[in-house]
């Protein structure tokens, strides 16, 4: 294999995992969590009547291999029938050391909130549902935390206020919502943040750049 056509091959095993790591990174962070196995306008039930979630990979070599075909429900294969498989062992070499990180590190996160949305959905546990929120919300800024370097100090401090929520949770439920509300509305500013930071970013280049001679 060429240095060209190696390079090529390198880039289009990224593109194909980055698709799927967005979609698993949007399961892991948005408000309803994985989606749950529809059947027409209903949902797709077990024996015991509960609601079941959509399939997901658990391990790097079922992410690899993962496809439209290996979810149920229409709306979910629609959205994700630009994936594409994966060669078997690509993910594992050592030039792909930090994609393979961050396919792990997206599947880990969907896992952690699956127990959480089950418990919560299937089984009307108020305090389930408020330990999903968290780690949604947890989610959501540990990927915020990344994108914003200039707000470390800021970012810091909500891994301090999770932890205060998760500990107040068996003993206050009153308390745990107003936290909830707290850390929804610190999530909130940094998104702004971001988006005022992005913009001011923007403003500095098209600042810096010459005009062009008529």
């Amino acid at each position: 294999m060429t240095k060209h056509s190696a390079e090529t091959a390198k880039e289009d095993t990224e593109r194909k995992a980055k698709a799927k790591i967005r979609v698993l990174t949007a399961w892991a962070t948005q408000k309803g969590g994985i989606p749950w196995r529809k059947l027409g306008d209903g949902y797709l039930l077990d024996r015991k009547g509960r609601r079941i979630l959509e399939y997901f990979p658990t391990t790097p070599a079922e992410f690899a291999k993962w496809i439209s075909e290996d979810n149920f429900t229409c709306s979910v294969k629609e959205s994700i029938k630009h994936f594409e498989r994966i060669s078997k062992g690509t993910l594992a070499q050592t030039y792909h050391k930090d994609l393979l990180k961050d396919v792990t590190t997206a599947i880990a996160k969907v896992q952690d909130i699956a127990t959480p949305q089950l418990n919560a959905e299937n089984h009307a546990d108020i305090i389930s549902a408020q330990k999903l929120t968290i780690k949604l919300l947890t989610n959501l800024t540990q990927i915020q935390e990344r994108d914003i370097n200039s707000l470390t100090d800021k970012t810091e401090s909500l891994g301090s206020l999770v932890s205060t929520l998760t500990r107040t949770i068996q003993n206050n439920d009153e308390v745990t919502l107003y936290h909830v509300t707290k850390l929804e509305e610190r999530v909130a500013a940094l998104t702004k943040a971001l988006y005022d930071a992005n913009s001011l970013r923007l403003i500095k280049e098209s600042e810096n750049v010459p005009s062009q001679r008529q």
